[in-house]
């Protein structure tokens, strides 16, 4: 799973490419959520392989949500 965490910024950067970009990780997210809906109780073990990769995602999604957050008051503008 890891070998996918990083991968290559499109050739040609603008806003198609950035829809392509959202439309996949709105994908992995659904079957990150998938994955966790169908897991075996051996998931809900805190230390299996697993439980500790969807933490991973979770905490770093949480990171850049508050970054968004910082951006978006250091614009002025309203908290979402």
């Amino acid at each position: 799973m890891k070998e996918l965490d990083w991968q290559s910024l499109p050739d040609v950067r603008d806003e198609s490419s950035w829809k392509k970009d959202f439309e996949q990780l709105t994908k992995d997210h659904e079957e990150l959520k998938q994955l966790v809906m169908n897991a075996e109780e051996t998931f809900f073990i805190s230390q299996s392989d697993l439980s500790k990769y969807v933490r991973e995602i979770i905490y770093h999604d949480c990171y850049h949500c508050g970054q968004i957050g910082l951006l978006r008051v250091m614009q002025g503008l309203k908290p979402v």
